[in-house]
């Protein structure tokens, strides 16, 4: 090799120091349809792979040769066991680059790739890794418009990597996918589409029980003319028969006589095999495994193996840096098939009770019924169950909040960081959901603010083998809090939050010189996660003015209690007076703050920089003479004096 080819192999493969992901993803249109990339998208793509990857790596993936873009793939193949975090990061372009690959008609690059990308997913499964929303838009349409590759070869491979996508991605996200190939003009997609949701229904059913009348789609299919595609959807409705039994006919739709006589000949045919079998009767396999769950728990299907044909329950997503903006994607963790219908009210409230009782390892039982019952209540708006789950907010976030000092104390003993990994997640599930999020009282947000918070600063946590992970997903749910809860409480309580901590609250004891350096860097965090809520003209009308007032009225306001007010006066103007009402005016000496927003409605008046009804365009709150107390007393400004000089 040359000194210049020497040169270039020495540096890293990957190169993800400033990888903007979260602003790529952000321009991402999301379709389900495919649609082969566009000239400027081709161009976008080659601008990134050349900005990310090694010169000699981009220059074979983006070269005319196919055994260049071959050899392009054994690069990366065989530095992938120790790339798997840096793959992560431009996993977006990678999965684009394949999409291209798809597009061409090269059989030895498109035989290449598929020999690649199951290792790739693999690596990603095994990073506990699942492919966000983005990614799976990027990908998924073409993969499912593929299934239907002329070359059966082609086909197999596809066929297994789907299965295996499946257990790195949501299978209910994954679904309206499949269903869309199933409109595709080449037949054999929708061929291979109707027998991948027979294999679906019938190893994970569960989660596809609120998406069950798109089996009227299968159902169409069987007035085709083609054959093949007859023989498929009616095999994959057997299969619904088996799990369902004559509930089916409820979700197939409306039917010729013809059609429904097809089916009901189907039905019996699949209800013999059964019986030949000793499989029961049709839907009878379904009450049985509930059952089995409601009495014995996950414990015999994962011992059992069933595990590798699961539903999934969370773990992480471990590409976003600390205070990113935007969301963890759940990633799923195997659950045991359970093809029923979602588990009753009972199995909820002994979930919560496993969760707050059981071991760190016991209340990921209860977690994965939690995480059931929510993507049920999801997929289904029209059932009661979302209603029934924001009820129980407060007791499921307790629940929680108090599990997740006790999982990573767990974890830093020793044991596996599983357990607080599904506790974090399903927080992020939680608070995913606006209306579930401002259930929550204030009270309960306070604990798992701090308690999350308090654990942002432990130093023992970015030694665990999974710390960095960890963090990223404490800090990233930390927003999701903040963003979905009630916006009144979460200013209360990081306001609360901006004086002294307890000693006691820290997960790990400190030396006492070290307290008051504990309290500064606590108080830090605090004010970097109540940065966002200052710019406050996209949240002012979601607040409670006189209750965030009330909270900044002692005697000694902070800083940052200082700014909030300063930003409250610049928006709301003379009409914050009216917003006191919860401030003791006729005490003697008058509270500090009425001094503050005397202060601050005068320095922004003289700036001119306030109107009688606030600045320009805030029209909401009109000022309300009559609720204004009375100036500020000399006592009170006094003390405001007092307190700028020192």
């Amino acid at each position: 090799m040359s000194v210049q080819e020497i040169n270039i192999q020495s540096q890293a493969l990957l190169n993800v120091k400033d990888s903007n992901k979260d602003d790529r993803e952000r321009i991402i249109v999301r379709r389900f349809k495919f649609e082969e990339l566009r000239l400027e998208q081709i161009q976008d793509l080659e601008n990134d792979i050349a900005k990310y990857f090694r010169e000699d790596l981009y220059w074979r993936l983006l070269n005319t040769d196919f055994k260049k873009q071959v050899d392009g793939i054994e690069i990366l193949q065989k530095a992938l066991p120790s790339i798997g975090k840096e793959i992560i990061e431009v996993l977006d372009i990678l999965l684009k680059w394949f999409v291209s690959r798809f597009c061409e008609s090269n059989a030895s690059c498109l035989l290449k790739v598929l020999e690649f990308l199951p290792e790739l997913f693999e690596m990603l499964k095994n990073e506990g890794y699942s492919m966000t929303e983005a990614e799976a838009s990027i990908f998924l349409p073409c993969l499912i418009e593929k299934l239907g590759h002329n070359i059966e070869k082609v086909r197999d491979k596809m066929r297994e990597l789907m299965k295996q996508i499946i257990l790195i991605y949501c299978v209910a996200k994954t679904f309206p996918y499949i269903l869309e190939g199933l409109r595709s003009r080449n037949n054999r997609t929708r061929i291979e589409c109707a027998d991948f949701v027979g294999f679906l229904l019938d190893n994970h059913g569960s989660e596809l029980s609120g998406q069950l009348k798109s089996l009227q789609i299968i159902a169409s299919l069987t007035a085709e003319g083609d054959g093949e595609t007859r023989k498929a959807a009616l095999n994959t409705l057997a299969i619904g028969y088996k799990i369902l039994g004559d509930d089916i006919w409820r979700y197939v739709g409306k039917l010729t006589q013809a059609q429904r006589s097809m089916l009901d000949d189907r039905f019996k045919w699949k209800a013999r095999e059964m019986e030949k079998r000793k499989e029961g009767r049709p839907s009878e396999v379904t009450t049985a495994l509930r059952r089995s769950v409601r009495d014995n728990g996950f414990d015999h299907a994962e011992q059992s193996g069933e595990v590798s044909r699961s539903t999934s329950g969370p773990i992480f997503n471990s590409s976003r840096e600390n205070f990113g903006h935007s969301e963890v994607q759940m990633e799923k963790h195997p659950m045991p098939r359970t093809c029923s219908a979602p588990v009753g009210p009972a199995d909820w409230n002994e979930a919560l009770d496993i969760i707050s009782r059981g071991s760190p390892e016991q209340s990921v039982e209860g977690m994965k019924v939690v995480c059931h019952e929510w993507a049920q209540a999801t997929m289904d708006p029209e059932s009661s169950g979302m209603d029934d789950i924001v009820k129980d907010a407060d007791r499921l976030v307790s629940c929680l909040a108090n599990k997740v000092a006790k999982t990573l104390d767990f974890s830093l003993n020793g044991a596996s960081s599983r357990s607080c990994k599904y506790v974090l997640n399903t927080l992020m599930q939680t608070f995913q959901n606006k209306r579930l999020a401002h259930a929550v009282k204030e009270s309960i947000l306070d604990g798992l603010i701090t308690e999350l918070l308090l654990w942002l600063l432990d130093e023992r946590l970015p030694r665990m083998d999974d710390g960095s992970q960890l963090l990223r997903a404490l800090s990233v749910l930390m927003l999701k809090i903040l963003d979905n809860a009630d916006r009144t409480s979460s200013f209360v309580v990081l306001i609360n939050l901006l004086r002294p901590i307890d000693p006691s609250r820290w997960p790990s004891p400190a030396v006492n010189e070290y307290l008051t350096l504990r309290n500064q860097k606590f108080l830090d965090l605090v004010v970097k996660f109540f940065f966002p809520f200052l710019v406050l003209q996209n949240t002012i009308y979601d607040v409670d003015l006189d209750r965030i007032l009330q909270t900044g009225a002692d005697d000694k306001p902070l800083h940052m209690v200082k700014t909030v007010l300063h930003e409250l006066v610049k928006l709301c103007g003379t009409a914050i007076k009216g917003h006191l009402s919860m401030i003791p005016i006729d005490m003697q000496p008058q509270p500090i703050i009425l001094a503050y927003v005397d202060l601050n409605l005068q320095t922004l008046a003289a700036a001119r920089m306030l109107t009688p009804s606030g600045p320009a365009g805030q029209n909401r709150w009109v000022d309300s003479a009559a609720n204004s107390p009375a100036p500020a007393t000399h006592s009170a400004d006094a003390q405001l004096k007092f307190q700028a000089v020192h």
